[in-house]
């Protein structure tokens, strides 16, 4: 035993590379084996019978340095081992570990992308042994029509709490029977084109276990053909993707992403013919805070008419809903399809009264494709919060109206969003929306955020004070109160005439009346006497432009 025990270090590194190049002298059984010229003992065990005890002797830390190298067969283990040596599986050689039994590996495992692991019983890594583990070592075949869900939770329950990966395989389709449940202390990894596919219609493809923050981040494959892509439930602080959620012949796709957590990072690369895009909701009517969620993703598409909306915020108690605030919600592309009706890119279940609406929240759409027929932006009441949309095509009189706001800085950008090229002349008398398009020759009412009018020319004497009025998609029930006269303020424009108030004449209701839809009204007071016109720019929906 002396040679072993001087040259400790310098046998285990020379052993490994051995192992890895020569096959086994003993071809039916596991051997621990040195390099020529050490004479240290050697066992071995067969195949027909238990190899617990002889894997015990074998991995015991007392032995000297080596390692463990198996060659094709099923070995079977029946009681709980914990092997201290290096392990080297051959393709076609399996550890099969009894239930009630677990197989605890203390030190690296060598192993290609074939199964190694069988049986009801529990396989376990410590820290730092490996650094991924595949769902293959449990018998995943990534063919797409296995169920490989067993598989890959046995892959999940050793990966957790051991700081090691599971990782899906490159081009890989795995079949899904059930639920994954990816758990709290390990990662996902997954190499480009690994894809989860439903075998069955309604399921949820994986769900993030509850209860607490989880290791991070996650690389997710694609998920095709589930009603419910990802779920995260009772979750804080998740880093998560996925590059695709897209449905499946004859399984569609309701809803991509399933959230009711908060604090958590989930973006994704595009949501295909879903749908709802993105679900936040609760699990019980207890009012909770669900504060710092971030949602964010390349595109959402819907080539088959089937989507109803991207977001969709639903509440158990609509009347007294969680405290929903301070999210970000960011797409990079919106591409409706031209016959989705009734299609919205934020929707709620909540009333448009009082403090009830989603408020605090951020909205970020780089570029909106054109919304179909009564399509909305917005069927939901938001306050306090901002929303920044680049459209590709102008938006038809009622995409922009919602209820229950107050607050909001809406922004509007791209070539889409500049402002008509000629001045759009103000009208002198209310409710003259029609009057107010036919004379400026405009098929939908005004939606930039920045316009440039013409008051008619006219003669004015100093200090007399006149109303006029200008039609924006904005004003709806009163809610706008971001309009200014950028460059001028209250102040005399030309030093002619000063444009003293601007306000929102679009709320009615029983108690109040007079309102018109999308109607402005311009408080105008001469500084001067003079005869003419006076063109000048408004600002509409944003604290500032």
């Amino acid at each position: 035993m002396a040679p072993c025990a001087r040259r400790r270090e310098a046998v285990s590194f020379l052993f490994l590379f051995l192992a890895l190049l020569l096959p086994n002298a003993r071809g039916s059984g596991v051997s621990w084996q040195y390099p020529v010229g050490l004479s240290c003992p050697q066992a071995s065990l067969d195949n027909r019978s238990d190899a617990s005890s002889a894997l015990l002797a074998l991995g015991s830390p007392s032995r000297a340095p080596g390692l463990l190298f198996v060659p094709p067969g099923t070995f079977q283990v029946q009681r709980s081992v914990d092997l201290n040596k290096p392990l080297v599986l051959q393709k076609g050689s399996v550890l099969a570990v009894a239930r009630g039994a677990t197989l605890t590996l203390n030190q690296p495992l060598n192993a290609g992308p074939w199964q190694v692991f069988s049986g009801a019983g529990a396989v376990r890594f410590k820290t730092g042994s490996v650094a991924h583990i595949l769902p293959e070592w449990f018998g995943a075949k990534g063919d797409g029509r296995t169920d490989d869900a067993d598989a890959i939770d046995k892959a999940i329950a050793a990966a957790d709490g051991c700081s090691a990966i599971v990782l899906f395989g490159s081009g890989k389709t795995y079949g899904i029977g059930h639920t994954i449940v990816k758990r709290m202390g390990m990662r996902v990894s997954s190499e480009p084109g690994a894809t989860f596919t439903a075998l069955k219609p309604g399921l949820v493809g994986m769900a993030f276990q509850e209860g607490g923050p989880h290791a991070r981040p996650d690389l997710l494959p694609a998920f095709r053909g589930f009603a419910t892509a990802l779920e995260f439930a009772d979750n804080g602080m998740v880093d998560s993707y996925t590059p695709l959620v897209a449905p499946a012949p004859g399984m569609p796709c309701k809803e991509a992403l399933r959230i009711n957590a908060d604090s958590c990072r989930i973006t994704f690369g595009v949501i295909q013919d879903c749908e709802t895009g993105v679900v936040v909701t609760t699990r019980t009517p207890v009012r909770t805070v669900m504060q710092g969620l971030t949602v964010e993703g390349q595109q959402f598409v819907d080539t088959l008419g089937v989507a109803k909306q991207v977001f969709l915020f639903t509440a158990l108690t609509p009347n007294d809903p969680p405290k929903w605030d301070h999210g970000l919600y960011s797409l990079r592309s919106v591409k409706p399809h031209p016959s989705a009706a009734g299609f919205a890119v934020v929707r709620s279940n909540l009333p448009a009264q009082g403090d009830k609406g989603l408020p605090f929240h951020t909205y970020e759409i780089a570029e909106l494709g054109a919304l179909p027929p009564g399509g909305r932006l917005l069927d939901t009441p938001i306050w306090n919060s901002v929303l920044r949309v680049g459209p590709v095509a102008p938006f038809a009189d009622g995409a922009l109206d919602y209820s229950g706001g107050d607050f909001n800085s809406i922004y509007f950008t791209g070539t889409a969003a500049q402002p008509p090229q000629q001045p759009l002349t103000l009208s002198t008398s209310s409710g003259s929306l029609a009057a107010f398009k036919t004379a400026n020759r405009l098929a939908v009412t005004p939606w930039q955020n920045v316009l440039t009018v013409t008051i008619p020319a006219s003669s004015w004497k100093a200090g007399e004070l006149r109303q006029l009025y200008m039609y924006h998609q904005l004003a709806y029930e009163g809610q706008l109160v971001f309009l200014t006269v950028p460059g001028w303020g209250s102040q005399c424009i030309d030093g002619k005439l000063a444009v003293t108030g601007l306000t929102d004449n679009s709320y009615s209701s029983s108690q109040v009346t007079g309102g018109n839809k999308y109607e402005v009204v311009l408080q105008v007071v001469a500084c001067r006497a003079f005869t003419g016109a006076l063109t000048f720019p408004v600002a509409v929906g944003a604290a500032s432009t």
